[in-house]
């Protein structure tokens, strides 16, 4: 290997388990400064989002909550969540201040193109 991973492990028997694709939501955080000019550029030449996508992310805006509402869906639905933990109290904040951002670029696509 030519670098260290942060997704793969050990069982206590041994065999190795292959987390995610290093794209998963924490590691994500990790390397996100590496990616961030990437993702604005993109995002600047996108106006086009699915109405449930826009109202849902109104809604989390509205509710200052991203990381809540996650870890409820999270911990409802992964079996193994109490052993994998979840978001640092830093990602928590920056998953919100993402969220943020994305719902105030919707609402200027609006302002712009209507709808």
């Amino acid at each position: 290997m030519e670098r260290s991973t942060n997704n793969l492990h050990r069982t206590p028997r041994g065999a190795l388990v292959f987390i995610d694709n290093e794209a998963g939501l924490v590691h994500g955080y990790r390397v996100l400064p590496m990616w961030e000019r990437y993702h604005d550029s993109l995002l600047k030449t996108l106006c086009i989002f699915r109405r449930d996508t826009a109202r849902r992310l109104a809604e989390l805006h509205r509710s200052r909550d991203a990381a809540g509402q996650l870890l409820a869906l999270y911990m409802a639905s992964e079996p193994l969540a109490p052993q994998l933990g979840f978001l640092s109290q830093e990602h928590a904040q920056m998953l919100q201040a993402r969220t943020d951002r994305l719902h105030k670029h919707i609402l200027q696509c609006k302002a712009k193109y209507g709808k």
